[in-house]
């Protein structure tokens, strides 16, 4: 009798010294994803109707186990493992997850998956895996480590997309939405600012240059204080300058590539060559001065129109009061007022 209670409590100390290791290591994973949480603000920023949540797994005839029990089907996975037999593995293990998936051994059965997805050069199975594992089981696995794998997986899919005849064949959209599903996960990862830099890129590789410089513009202001801004800020500049020479006609164009460029020289002092964007500032400023009064000169001497031409020339001297024609557009405002107001006789 003694030695049958003596093994019982032997059987009740592992148990609960087990336990008590297993609440641990959950707590110190909860303290590192707390650590990289979302705030109410980013959670709201990371909203879009873009990345919907992957399904939650459950029984199913298609994910039927071959065992009676959990441990009995990680123990399956882990055999077929250990024989190198991965493919049969990561089905056990689905298996597991779907029929016992608030079980102990789903979490690992779960990182298991996303492994060896990525192990059988499965890259944007394994990262969804992992989403997975991060959605469906905080706490459970370590948060740091798979924040690490997403990374590298979406830096691995992070290709230039295939062409042929000048059309694409793939898309970076899935890439994309991939880094800024890392972002949302852990918005103060230290990674997070070049995720979000990466995301960017893959607008302009899709060729949305506006796209990309949208994002580039966020992200300075979400991570003001990274190096990934500092990059951000000379990538803006330099797609919004493009963007101002292709299409100059368009005054909100070159509006922004100047406000880019003014930021730059507000935030970034020494680290900028403060010297050359101030080159290109000026000229994005006089080519928009010409591209102004040229517009109110058409309207005035060759479409004949005054009312029009008298609101470009007040914009003009409004935006540019220092242009070297502006005396001489302050003298033809006053003349089209002039012709513009109605005689008035006095009536005895």
């Amino acid at each position: 009798m003694y030695h049958v209670v003596r093994s019982v409590s032997r059987t009740g100390n592992k148990v609960f010294y087990f336990t008590l290791l297993s609440l641990i290591l959950a707590m110190g994973t909860l303290s590192l994803q707390a650590q990289y949480a979302p705030s109410p603000e980013s959670q709201s920023w990371g909203a879009t109707v873009e990345d919907p949540p992957i399904e939650r797994k459950a029984p199913s005839i298609f994910h039927r186990p071959a065992e009676n029990s959990s441990v009995a089907q990680w123990e399956r996975v882990q055999k077929f493992e250990a024989n190198g037999r991965r493919k049969k593995a990561t089905k056990a293990a689905n298996a597991l997850v779907h029929k016992w998936h608030n079980a102990a051994e789903a979490p690992q059965a779960q990182m298991t998956i996303a492994r060896l997805q990525e192990e059988r050069g499965n890259h944007a199975e394994a990262f969804d895996e992992y989403q997975y594992l991060i959605d469906n089981f905080a706490g459970l696995f370590p948060f740091d480590d798979v924040l690490i794998r997403q990374y590298q997986i979406a830096n691995h899919l992070l290709r230039p997309p295939k062409k042929f005849l000048g059309l694409s064949l793939s898309s970076m959209e899935d890439v994309r939405i991939r880094f800024e599903r890392i972002v949302r996960n852990a918005p103060n990862w230290e990674l997070s600012p070049d995720a979000l830099l990466k995301a960017a890129s893959c607008h302009e590789l899709e060729g949305d240059k506006f796209e990309a410089a949208d994002a580039l513009s966020r992200l300075q202001t979400r991570y003001p204080t990274t190096s990934a801004a500092l990059k951000a800020s000379a990538e803006e500049i330099r797609l919004r300058r493009e963007l101002a020479e292709k299409f100059p006609m368009d005054a909100a164009l070159t509006r922004r590539a100047i406000a880019a460029i003014d930021n730059a020289l507000r935030t970034y002092g020494s680290k900028i060559n403060r010297d050359e964007l101030a080159s290109w500032r000026r000229e994005l400023y006089e080519a928009g001065m010409n591209r102004d009064y040229e517009r109110a000169n058409f309207y005035d001497n060759k479409q004949r129109k005054p009312r029009s031409a008298l609101i470009a020339y007040k914009e003009f001297l409004r935006t540019y009061p220092d242009a070297p024609q502006a005396d001489a557009v302050r003298t033809r405002v006053a003349e089209l007022e002039a012709a513009l107001t109605p005689n008035t006789q006095n009536i005895d």
